[in-house]
């Protein structure tokens, strides 16, 4: 997983990956939500040139229990159809989702 991959995890690759999980850490408001979707957004962009990232969303409903949701909603770059893949397995038509738990 690209995002939950820390800088300098990936041997001879130490640009690879995301600040994500050391933003978990620091203080939370909502500022820290726009960085956080920015680091993933940026992540996608520079190592995961086979889809564009339509939107992604941070629920922060469950911060109280120190868990953040993110939700991505994707295409695949060059796919004529392309479906969503919710958690539940199901499909539909039109764009993909993916779904971190933190």
């Amino acid at each position: 997983n690209i995002v939950l991959t820390a800088k300098g995890e990936k041997l001879f690759q130490p640009q690879f990956g995301s600040e994500v999980r050391g933003l978990l850490f620091e203080n939370y408001s909502p500022f820290m939500n726009q960085v956080i979707i920015d680091e993933i957004t940026l992540c996608l962009i520079n190592f995961e040139p086979r889809i564009k990232v339509i939107s992604i969303d941070l629920d922060t409903d469950n911060y109280d229990l120190n868990a953040l949701s993110v939700t991505m909603d994707y295409v695949i770059v060059g796919q004529p159809i392309t479906k969503t893949f919710l958690t539940t397995q199901q499909f539909q038509s039109q764009r993909r989702k993916m779904q971190f738990h933190f």
